[in-house]
Protein backbone atom coordinates (compact mmCIF):
# COMPACT_ATOMS: atom_id res chain seq x y z
CA UNK A 1 0.00 0.00 0.00
CA UNK A 2 2.60 2.31 0.81
CA UNK A 3 4.51 1.87 -2.75
CA UNK A 4 1.09 2.91 -4.27
CA UNK A 5 0.99 6.03 -2.62
CA UNK A 6 5.26 6.22 -3.49
CA UNK A 7 4.16 5.58 -6.89
CA UNK A 8 1.46 7.91 -7.21
CA UNK A 9 3.54 10.83 -5.56
CA UNK A 10 5.99 10.49 -8.07
CA UNK A 11 3.45 9.95 -10.91
CA UNK A 12 1.93 13.44 -9.71
CA UNK A 13 5.12 15.18 -9.93
CA UNK A 14 6.05 13.63 -13.11
CA UNK A 15 2.47 14.78 -13.83
CA UNK A 16 3.26 18.57 -12.47
CA UNK A 17 6.85 18.65 -14.41
CA UNK A 18 5.98 18.11 -18.12
CA UNK A 19 2.42 19.90 -17.23
CA UNK A 20 4.95 23.13 -16.25
CA UNK A 21 7.06 22.27 -19.46
CA UNK A 22 4.02 21.83 -21.68
CA UNK A 23 2.54 25.54 -20.25
CA UNK A 24 6.14 27.11 -20.71
CA UNK A 25 6.07 25.88 -24.40
CA UNK A 26 2.43 26.72 -24.80
CA UNK A 27 2.89 30.53 -23.12
CA UNK A 28 5.89 31.44 -25.40
CA UNK A 29 3.84 30.47 -28.16
CA UNK A 30 0.98 32.00 -27.38
CA UNK A 31 -1.57 34.53 -29.25
CA UNK A 32 -2.34 37.41 -27.27
CA UNK A 33 -6.15 37.46 -25.80
CA UNK A 34 -8.53 39.25 -28.08
CA UNK A 35 -6.20 38.98 -31.28
CA UNK A 36 -7.67 38.97 -34.77
CA UNK A 37 -7.19 38.88 -37.90
CA UNK A 38 -5.44 42.08 -39.58
CA UNK A 39 -8.12 43.87 -41.38
CA UNK A 40 -7.66 44.39 -45.02
CA UNK A 41 -5.66 47.37 -45.47
CA UNK A 42 -6.61 51.32 -46.04
CA UNK A 43 -4.05 52.83 -47.39
CA UNK A 44 -1.81 52.19 -50.70
CA UNK A 45 1.98 53.81 -50.96
CA UNK A 46 2.48 55.12 -54.30
CA UNK A 47 5.27 56.62 -55.44
CA UNK A 48 6.48 60.23 -56.90
CA UNK A 49 10.22 61.57 -57.93
CA UNK A 50 11.91 64.26 -55.82
CA UNK A 51 14.27 67.32 -58.36
CA UNK A 52 15.34 68.72 -54.80
CA UNK A 53 15.83 65.54 -51.97
CA UNK A 54 18.52 67.45 -49.65
CA UNK A 55 20.92 64.83 -50.02
CA UNK A 56 24.24 64.05 -52.10
CA UNK A 57 23.12 61.36 -54.80
CA UNK A 58 25.06 60.06 -57.59
CA UNK A 59 28.21 60.00 -58.94
CA UNK A 60 28.71 63.85 -58.78
CA UNK A 61 27.12 63.98 -55.14
CA UNK A 62 23.96 66.51 -55.99
CA UNK A 63 21.19 67.51 -53.49
CA UNK A 64 18.80 68.59 -56.22
CA UNK A 65 18.34 68.65 -60.31
CA UNK A 66 19.12 71.33 -61.99
CA UNK A 67 16.90 71.50 -65.10
CA UNK A 68 13.30 72.72 -65.03
CA UNK A 69 12.42 69.78 -67.10
CA UNK A 70 13.61 67.55 -64.13
CA UNK A 71 11.51 69.53 -61.46
CA UNK A 72 8.01 69.90 -63.58
CA UNK A 73 8.24 65.91 -64.57
CA UNK A 74 9.19 65.02 -60.52
CA UNK A 75 6.17 67.45 -59.67
CA UNK A 76 3.64 65.68 -61.96
CA UNK A 77 4.47 61.39 -62.29
CA UNK A 78 3.02 59.38 -59.82
CA UNK A 79 4.29 54.97 -59.75
CA UNK A 80 2.89 52.17 -58.48
CA UNK A 81 6.03 51.58 -57.27
CA UNK A 82 10.35 52.33 -56.33
CA UNK A 83 11.67 50.27 -59.31
CA UNK A 84 8.68 52.02 -61.50
CA UNK A 85 9.47 55.39 -59.64
CA UNK A 86 13.47 55.11 -60.67
CA UNK A 87 12.72 53.59 -64.15
CA UNK A 88 10.44 56.79 -64.58
CA UNK A 89 13.48 59.20 -64.31
CA UNK A 90 13.52 62.03 -67.32
CA UNK A 91 16.83 61.18 -68.51
CA UNK A 92 20.09 58.79 -68.28
CA UNK A 93 21.95 61.22 -65.59
CA UNK A 94 18.79 62.27 -63.73
CA UNK A 95 19.55 60.96 -60.04
CA UNK A 96 15.80 62.31 -58.29
CA UNK A 97 15.05 60.17 -55.89
CA UNK A 98 11.57 58.05 -55.29
CA UNK A 99 9.92 59.24 -52.38
CA UNK A 100 6.64 57.37 -51.01
CA UNK A 101 3.25 58.42 -49.77
CA UNK A 102 -0.15 57.02 -48.94
CA UNK A 103 -3.33 57.56 -50.38
CA UNK A 104 -6.64 55.80 -49.51
CA UNK A 105 -7.08 52.22 -50.78
CA UNK A 106 -10.09 53.72 -52.78
CA UNK A 107 -7.85 56.03 -54.65
CA UNK A 108 -4.72 53.55 -55.28
CA UNK A 109 -7.83 51.60 -57.09
CA UNK A 110 -8.84 54.31 -59.09
CA UNK A 111 -5.95 55.04 -60.43
CA UNK A 112 -4.93 51.63 -61.53
CA UNK A 113 -8.21 51.37 -63.32
CA UNK A 114 -7.38 54.40 -65.46
CA UNK A 115 -5.90 54.44 -68.84
CA UNK A 116 -2.42 53.36 -68.63
CA UNK A 117 -0.07 56.36 -68.98
CA UNK A 118 3.05 55.94 -71.34
CA UNK A 119 5.94 54.59 -69.73
CA UNK A 120 6.14 53.22 -65.92
CA UNK A 121 4.36 56.36 -64.63
CA UNK A 122 0.37 54.88 -62.64
CA UNK A 123 -0.67 58.66 -63.45
CA UNK A 124 0.40 62.38 -64.09
CA UNK A 125 -0.91 65.04 -61.68
CA UNK A 126 -1.92 66.86 -65.01
CA UNK A 127 -4.64 65.18 -66.29
CA UNK A 128 -8.30 65.59 -64.97
CA UNK A 129 -9.04 61.83 -63.47
CA UNK A 130 -6.04 61.94 -61.65
CA UNK A 131 -5.70 65.28 -59.95
CA UNK A 132 -10.00 65.04 -58.97
CA UNK A 133 -8.67 61.70 -57.19
CA UNK A 134 -5.78 62.93 -55.40
CA UNK A 135 -7.55 65.92 -54.41
CA UNK A 136 -10.19 63.44 -52.71
CA UNK A 137 -7.35 61.75 -50.98
CA UNK A 138 -6.12 65.41 -49.74
CA UNK A 139 -9.33 65.88 -48.54
CA UNK A 140 -9.63 62.69 -46.69
CA UNK A 141 -6.14 62.85 -45.43
CA UNK A 142 -7.36 66.02 -43.51
CA UNK A 143 -10.35 64.97 -42.68
CA UNK A 144 -8.83 62.58 -40.51
CA UNK A 145 -6.05 64.88 -39.13
CA UNK A 146 -8.56 66.86 -37.96
CA UNK A 147 -10.81 64.68 -36.17
CA UNK A 148 -7.59 63.20 -34.57
CA UNK A 149 -6.67 66.92 -33.78
CA UNK A 150 -9.50 67.31 -31.87
CA UNK A 151 -9.24 67.55 -28.40
CA UNK A 152 -10.37 64.46 -26.00
CA UNK A 153 -10.14 63.61 -22.54
CA UNK A 154 -7.36 61.60 -21.37
CA UNK A 155 -6.97 58.04 -21.81
CA UNK A 156 -7.64 56.29 -18.68
CA UNK A 157 -4.97 53.62 -17.45
CA UNK A 158 -5.75 50.59 -18.85
CA UNK A 159 -5.58 46.80 -16.68
CA UNK A 160 -2.71 45.17 -17.01
CA UNK A 161 -5.06 42.00 -18.62
CA UNK A 162 -1.78 39.70 -19.25
CA UNK A 163 -2.72 39.47 -22.82
CA UNK A 164 0.54 41.11 -24.25
CA UNK A 165 3.13 38.96 -25.69
CA UNK A 166 5.48 39.72 -23.64
CA UNK A 167 3.67 39.06 -20.61
CA UNK A 168 2.81 35.55 -22.27
CA UNK A 169 6.18 35.13 -22.77
CA UNK A 170 7.66 35.83 -19.77
CA UNK A 171 5.47 33.79 -17.80
CA UNK A 172 6.20 30.71 -20.36
CA UNK A 173 9.40 31.46 -19.12
CA UNK A 174 8.72 31.40 -15.48
CA UNK A 175 6.89 27.71 -15.38
CA UNK A 176 10.06 26.71 -17.17
CA UNK A 177 12.17 27.82 -14.90
CA UNK A 178 9.90 26.20 -11.96
CA UNK A 179 9.83 23.15 -13.87
CA UNK A 180 13.65 23.08 -14.03
CA UNK A 181 13.89 23.60 -10.33
CA UNK A 182 11.62 21.44 -9.57
CA UNK A 183 13.12 18.45 -11.56
CA UNK A 184 16.49 19.53 -9.75
CA UNK A 185 14.87 19.15 -6.51
CA UNK A 186 13.54 15.72 -7.26
CA UNK A 187 16.78 14.62 -8.52
CA UNK A 188 18.75 16.03 -5.15
CA UNK A 189 16.37 13.88 -3.31
CA UNK A 190 17.58 11.27 -4.90
CA UNK A 191 14.08 10.52 -6.71
CA UNK A 192 14.44 9.56 -10.34
CA UNK A 193 11.73 10.68 -13.12
CA UNK A 194 10.11 7.97 -15.15
CA UNK A 195 11.66 7.81 -18.42
CA UNK A 196 9.33 9.63 -21.15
Amino acid sequence: MKGMVVGAVISRRRFVLVGLGIGSTAGAFAVPAGAVATPSPTTATLWRLSADWGYPAGPKGRTRCRGRACHLHAANKIYATETDALAGRLHICCVAQPVSFEVPIEVHNELSNLPPSPGPALGDRRHDEVAQALERAALAAHESSRLAALPSRPPAALASTGSSAAMLTGGGLALGAVGATALVIARRNGEQPEPA
